[in-house]
């Protein structure tokens, strides 16, 4: 027996109310057969239509709550850096936070580097190698300009003073299947991490 379903932000129409509940008699005009139509909307069928939608709305909010936003992504990479399993590290933990274009260059510049100090020279989260952190904060995502290659894309800044100077980095996230993950991290200098990785070792 076919099913429908509705989705989430489904226009709930009589037509699609019917066609839920006795799909059967999906090609009943309301107007010509007012009789038959209501008894078609027993108690059974609308509990088990609400049912259903109660579900697909559930499923949905599970989803959005799993998925951080593009903040508590960035806030969520600083705890793990400085924590036993530092992605930047443990490079298997990496794709839950950097795109994959971003990631590949990445593992790139690791692989080349075999052990070795790389195309990094510094901590690419602080955009240094002294560090001392004070006055540390992460705002809000604000519009990167459109539409990106894989989604919409956002910036994120965090802001921190280093050694007493204050200093900026800006996060550059894009909006995967996955959900968001950091594209580019742009600094002060006018560098960013993708043209430090895509450079020459």
């Amino acid at each position: 027996m076919s099913r429908h379903c509705f989705s989430v932000g489904e226009s709930l129409n009589a037509s699609s109310f019917l066609r839920a509940i006795n799909p059967q008699h999906s090609t009943i005009n309301l107007l010509d057969s007012p009789r038959l139509a209501l008894r078609q909307f027993s108690h059974k069928n609308i509990h088990a239509l609400f049912a259903r939608a109660a579900r697909s709305f559930l499923t949905a909010a599970i989803s959005s709550a799993a998925d951080p936003s593009a903040k508590d992504l960035v806030a969520k990479l600083y705890q793990v850096h400085h924590s036993k399993h530092d992605p930047l590290d443990e490079t298997q933990l990496l794709g839950r936070y950097f795109d994959a274009a971003l990631l590949k260059l990445y593992l790139k510049d690791k692989r080349e580097a075999k052990g070795e100090v790389g195309r990094l020279d510094g901590d690419p989260l602080y955009n240094a190698q002294d560090i001392q952190i004070k006055d540390f904060s992460i705002s809000a995502p604000e519009s990167a300009g459109g539409p990106s290659r894989t989604g919409i894309e956002t910036r994120v800044t965090v802001h921190f003073k280093n050694l007493g100077q204050p200093a900026r980095v800006i996060y550059v996230l894009s909006r995967t299947s996955d959900g968001w993950r950091i594209s580019d991290i742009r600094y002060d200098d006018g560098s960013s991490l993708k043209k430090i990785l895509e450079g020459k070792l």
